[in-house]
């Protein structure tokens, strides 16, 4: 997720906060079973839409391209 690199680039003084969030955001997705798509969904959906607040309309549009 570039967004947590942006973080410590355009925001250096929050540079720890973001580096603790990167091992945070690391250690959900070593704990992920890969296998699981519904709980590697949940990890992309908290982290890029509830951490991130990236517009989720961008999920539904890619989503109902995969089912034309």
């Amino acid at each position: 997720m570039g967004d947590l690199t942006d973080w410590v680039e355009l925001k250096p003084a929050e540079e720890e906060l973001a580096k603790a969030e990167m091992v945070r955001a690391a250690r959900e997705w070593l704990a992920l079973n890969p296998r699981d798509s519904d709980a590697v969904g949940r990890y992309f959906d908290h982290w890029l839409y509830d951490i991130f607040g990236h517009d989720q309309s961008y999920l539904h549009r890619a989503r109902s391209r995969q089912t034309e």
